[in-house]
């Protein structure tokens, strides 16, 4: 098979994000403005490749204060740094059923290495990929979803 090229379909994806608040509730948000390119061969994993870029400034949380707060200096610094971006060093097998998704995660201007660990293998590995890729830590918060296909 040949490298494949997708663009994320927004209807069927998301970018989500669950935080702890005062260790006593979780924080649930998204953000509504994003794009994404996913390449992969099935055959070559790697030639494979993912990025996805995020409007800072587009964070939802259904509180329009707490938004307001999160794209400021105190968090996000959304004015200074407009973006959030995941891109792709490899895509290597782990076992018989799992991928890991290398790449560097740039947070207001910050960039660090990150592995994305995506669910079982249900349908090859473009749906592996495709499908959720589940939560990883972000300087001590708790999670971050990627929800992309």
């Amino acid at each position: 098979m040949s490298l494949v090229k997708w663009d994320f379909d927004h209807a069927h994806s998301s970018v989500d994000f669950t935080v702890r608040h005062l260790l006593v509730s979780k924080v649930r948000g998204r953000f509504t403005k994003w794009t994404g390119k996913l390449e992969i061969d099935e055959q070559d994993l790697s030639r494979s490749r993912m990025e996805v870029e995020i409007d800072v400034a587009s964070v939802d949380t259904h509180e329009p204060q707490r938004d307001a707060h999160l794209r400021s200096g105190d968090f996000f610094e959304a004015e200074k740094h407009p973006r959030i971006l995941f891109t792709s060093k490899r895509v290597e097998e782990k076992g018989k059923d799992h991928l890991a998704v290398t790449g560097d995660l740039t947070i207001r201007g910050a960039t660090h290495e990150v592995v994305l660990l995506p669910g079982r293998q249900q349908q090859g590995r473009l749906k592996q990929l495709i499908d959720a890729l589940p939560a990883f830590r972000i300087h001590g918060q708790e999670s971050v979803m990627l929800f992309l296909g």
